[in-house]
């Protein structure tokens, strides 16, 4: 919990203490052009945050296939027995 509270202060006291950037000269631009140029790349990032939820969704999950029941007469997977 204190690192929950401790982290995002850490972060800030970097982030001030940083140098600023030189802002190249020119015209800005418009967001809907910057947007234009890099979808390709956001999508691929989302589309792989997309797996890895599905994956550590179901990862995370207890295991209840492999116990057994007298009724149970469907399909189960080959479990590991320690």
């Amino acid at each position: 919990m204190l690192a929950c509270m401790a982290a995002p202060i850490i972060a800030a006291a970097i982030a001030f203490g940083a140098t600023p950037f030189a802002v190249p000269a020119g015209n800005r631009l418009p967001f809907h052009r910057v947007v234009g140029q890099i979808w390709r790349e956001g999508l691929g990032l989302m589309l792989q945050g997309v797996g890895l939820s599905g994956l550590t969704a179901f990862a995370s999950r207890p295991s209840t296939a492999c116990r057994t029941s007298s009724r149970s007469t469907s399909w189960r997977p080959i479990c590991r027995r320690h």
